[in-house]
């Protein structure tokens, strides 16, 4: 495994989670793996990288993006 060089200032990550929900909301949602994105997300709300409401921005753009798709958003 190489190291890697990219560097993640706190203040992208609001950025970076909306780009992984474009990018991955649908493979999460065919597999069901909604609570453990919300798991994910909280961790990162305890820790004070993202705010509640990038919290609840987090998971509205996640069901807005499987309702789309039409997937099953709530397996």
């Amino acid at each position: 495994m190489r190291p890697c060089h990219l560097v993640v200032c706190d203040s992208q990550l609001p950025g970076l989670v909306i780009h992984f929900l474009r990018s991955h909301a649908g493979w999460l949602a065919e597999r069901g793996l909604r609570a453990n994105l919300l798991l994910h997300l909280a961790n990162l709300t305890d820790c004070g990288l993202l705010s509640p409401g990038q919290l609840r921005q987090a998971v509205g753009l996640y069901d807005h993006f499987t309702n789309a798709a039409g997937c099953n958003s709530l397996a």
